[in-house]
């Protein structure tokens, strides 16, 4: 996704990359129609007589036709890109708050082991610490089949069918049909990494979602791998392991049962917008308008020549007057075609990679945290600092339990 400063127009304006205006294509048939209007008015007085007598009101009820349409179609795909962009946000934060709240519960928990004296003790926290880092793998895991899936929808398909040059007949089809027949590897297993270091994120590759290279802290195992490779479901099946692997652990971790419910409520939270999303990536939009705006497009096309001659007599300013006639509407619907796609990969489209490269840096910032956290490298020890910097009326919260409560009801009084 590019990103810009809005208030710096001079660099905006010369943005080549990422722009519906500065495509070739867009200037070859402006060029074309421009060409055109100047031919007809070259031979004006030979062919006027052959052209269709257009009324003016014509002229303007065909463009506010054209422009209807597309405005309305421009609206609408902005509607699906603003939704991929906020689903996305909530999936990811709903996840990083369910492994930050595990994480924080079973170092919490290690931490009372290490001082108790069962006989069990050291086992709980052996299998709490390896529940650790199987679900900072299973939770990273999560979200790289997510993100596959999305790089890999049925609209992602059908475009990947167009770039292979597949058969007329397959580029158009039923959802059923594009289930049945695989033409294009979408059902292939993503490649992983492994990097668990501090600057895994960095290493993760943007240059073809298709056929990217996902970074995951661990390796699954094989049998994992291969049941992964069969899944039509893959998601769902990650977080299937997330939901035994904390049900595994739920009766060793010291939180009560209702508050540790907050990780399942957190996961199937985001799972809610891993739907929305793939939603948005998998039913395009309706193929009746797209085809509609299509032969209005065309229509307009077609006439913008007949009304440049009719109504313009300068050879010069009708081929301009032309030109962008056809560019501003023509770039209006090619904006609503980039939109309608949010998650295509194309330089202005929302890049679910981006998202999972962050969720991998966060996810092993807090690993890292809780463990040097069990470390005592974070340990808050002394707190006599806090009680200090409070003001006097406030150093009863310093007391002790013990106290007499007289002494502390005064001191909550003169708060």
């Amino acid at each position: 996704m590019l990103v810009y400063d809005n208030e710096n127009t001079v660099r905006l304006l010369l943005q080549i990359v990422g722009s519906v205006v500065f495509r070739c294509r867009v200037w070859a048939l402006g060029i074309v129609v421009s060409l055109t209007c100047l031919g007809l008015q070259t031979v004006r007085e030979d062919v006027i007589q052959y052209l269709p007598d257009f009324p003016s009101y014509a002229v303007v009820l065909q463009g506010s036709i054209v422009t209807f349409a597309v405005v309305f179609r421009t609206n609408l795909a902005w509607g699906r890109y603003w939704e991929a962009a906020t689903q996305l946000h909530i999936m990811y934060s709903k996840w990083l708050d369910a492994f930050i709240q595990f994480d924080a519960f079973a170092c919490a928990t290690i931490q009372q082991h290490l001082t108790d004296s069962a006989a069990d003790a050291m086992e709980k926290v052996r299998m709490l610490q390896k529940e650790r880092a199987v679900t900072q793998r299973d939770f990273v895991l999560l979200s790289a089949v997510s993100c596959d899936r999305f790089h890999k929808s049925d609209l992602a398909r059908m475009s990947r069918r167009v770039q292979m040059k597949v058969p007329w007949s397959h580029q158009v089809c039923f959802r059923e049909d594009l289930e049945k027949y695989d033409l294009v590897g979408a059902r292939a297993l993503p490649a992983f990494h492994v990097d668990n270091s501090e600057g895994a994120a960095n290493t993760q590759d943007y240059s073809d979602p298709w056929n990217s290279v996902y970074v995951i802290p661990n390796q699954p195992t094989q049998a994992q791998l291969k049941f992964l490779e069969g899944a039509d479901d893959r998601p769902a099946v990650v977080l299937s392991w997330l939901f035994i692997g904390l049900a595994r652990v739920c009766s060793v971790i010291a939180v009560p049962p209702p508050i540790q419910s907050r990780m399942y409520q957190e996961l199937s939270n985001g799972m809610i917008g891993f739907n929305n999303v793939r939603k948005i990536a998998d039913v395009p939009f309706p193929l009746p308008y797209a085809q509609l705006v299509v032969i209005l497009l065309w229509v307009w096309i077609l006439l913008i020549p007949i009304y440049v001659t009719l109504n313009v007599s300068s050879h010069v300013v009708g081929p301009i007057v032309g030109l962008f006639m056809f560019v501003g509407i023509w770039c209006a619907n090619l904006l609503a075609m980039e939109l309608e796609n949010p998650l295509s990969g194309d330089a202005n489209d929302v890049c679910p990679l981006d998202f999972h490269a962050r969720f991998v840096d966060a996810v092993y910032r807090v690993a890292v945290s809780g463990q040097a956290t069990l470390d005592g490298e974070l340990q808050d020890d002394d707190v006599g600092f806090l009680v200090d910097t409070m003001p006097p009326t406030l150093h009863w919260r310093g007391k002790k339990i013990s106290e007499d409560t007289k002494e502390i009801s005064a001191a909550v009084s003169r708060v």
